[in-house]
């Protein structure tokens, strides 16, 4: 298998380096922190001090960034991706980004001679470390096929989706997480408003979970983050929120109106200024308590 880099060691980033270690890929990383560089170099995994030595030593670089503005800085700043990629490297941006931000980055990467798709994941940090990531993915047949072997490494294979040309990949993640957070959101009013009706949570969690108002915050946030109080940072508020942020952005650049997704922009907004943008996002929740004066608890 080709050599990996790796940019961006934070909770995906690392955890997807680990998992590609741990299958016997040759894989460096970078990260702006050095202590999660120096973990990787513990794990077996080779550290460069810039993004450009990634792109420079590596024939795959994987980005794992938090939002488009960092993407580009690394991608086009100093000491970056541009500035060290080869002919024929591929970089596979699995951030959450805006669409358009991927299509110029793949531009001036092709310039360069290089190539490029998107493979944003869903499935979190355990996920990432257990290698069974969903991956949405945009680019062109061939260079999808490249990249195949790190993405069934990652990915379980009924997750792997193939979506369309550059770019479509991020811009599925978008709505996808849109959906997730409109269902994070109702989810948590209605157990709020069921908390304060007096109502046994644990029957309401029974009743929703088996019928149409099933979903994911129910499935898993309620029971397993809310209802135990354990709150935990796997997934953060302020991610949640700039991945609303993105849909938005793209439905305006779409010209279609979304005036629930501008009202739900907004909300969470609050919630990250009133709690932090580094908790777990599941913790939105007791904002809505403190409003309504009750505990969802269970």
């Amino acid at each position: 298998m080709e050599r990996v880099g790796v940019v961006g060691l934070g909770n995906m980033g690392f955890n997807m380096a680990k998992t590609l270690l741990r299958y016997g890929c040759d894989a460096i990383g970078y990260d702006i922190r050095k202590e999660q560089v120096d973990g990787l170099i513990a794990l077996g995994g080779g550290g460069v001090p810039s993004a450009q030595e990634v792109a420079e030593k590596a024939d795959i670089v994987i980005l794992s960034l938090p939002n488009s503005p960092i993407t580009e800085e690394v991608v086009l700043g100093e000491h970056g991706i541009l500035a060290g990629v080869r002919r024929g490297s591929l970089i596979i941006d699995m951030g959450s980004s805006v669409p358009s931000s991927t299509k110029m980055l793949g531009v001036r990467l092709a310039e360069k001679g290089a190539r490029m798709i998107d493979a944003p994941v869903s499935g979190g940090p355990p996920g990432a470390e257990a290698g069974t990531l969903a991956i949405i993915i945009g680019g062109a047949k061939d260079d999808i096929n490249r990249a195949m072997p790190i993405f069934e490494i990652l990915g379980t294979p009924e997750k792997i989706t193939i979506v369309g040309p550059l770019g479509s990949g991020h811009m599925l993640k978008a709505i996808n997480n849109y959906v997730y957070a409109s269902s994070l959101w109702v989810s948590s009013e209605a157990f709020v408003v069921a908390a304060k009706a007096d109502l046994d949570l644990k029957i309401v969690h029974k009743v929703l979970s088996t019928s149409s108002g099933h979903n994911r915050a129910v499935e898993d946030n309620i029971p397993n983050q809310v209802l135990d109080r354990s709150f935990p940072p796997s997934f953060a508020l302020g991610l949640l929120d700039k991945d609303v942020d993105t849909f938005f952005a793209i439905a305006k650049e779409l010209d279609v109106p979304v005036p629930t997704a501008g009202l739900l922009k907004e909300m969470y907004r609050v919630g990250v200024k009133e709690l932090g943008a580094d908790v777990g996002d599941s913790k939105i929740i007791t904002m809505l308590e403190k409003w309504a004066g009750v505990e969802v608890r269970g």
